[in-house]
């Protein structure tokens, strides 16, 4: 995606200075644990380009580097802690989901399973007959 930094001038008029492109790579596998969503990301990259300038030329080589490192050395770990942990998948109670599968797609995941459902019975004492 783009970002664009502004600077506010000495009259408090704001006016874009120049835009960067950023592209994130990534390699993430993903499954499904009973009722969890597991992930885990083998590698993250960010970095960035000079799209336009108002200001003349900009190298950002070195934020690329920057951020890249800390993608790897910080966000990488927290990622994939919290893809250890999962987020728990909604389920309808009796529902068990059976050899469920994760396909990734353009812009989106989806969970492809086929399910066994096995409805609750109620306790006899609560059911009245008149």
């Amino acid at each position: 995606g783009d970002l664009q930094f502004l600077v506010i001038l000495p009259n408090t008029s704001i006016v874009p200075a120049f835009v960067l492109t950023s592209t994130l790579d990534t390699d993430v596998s993903a499954s499904v644990d009973v009722t969890t969503l597991k992930w885990k990301m083998s590698f993250l990259s960010i970095t960035f380009s000079l799209k336009s300038t108002n200001i003349g030329p900009i190298d950002v080589q070195t934020l690329s580097t920057l951020v890249s490192a800390l993608a790897t050395d910080v966000a990488l770990p927290l990622i994939n802690n919290l893809g250890d942990k999962g987020i728990p998948i909604p389920v309808v109670e009796g529902v068990q989901f059976l050899e469920p599968e994760i396909v990734f797609a353009d812009g989106y995941l989806a969970l492809c399973t086929d399910i066994d459902y096995k409805p609750s019975s109620m306790p006899m004492d609560r059911v009245r007959i008149r």
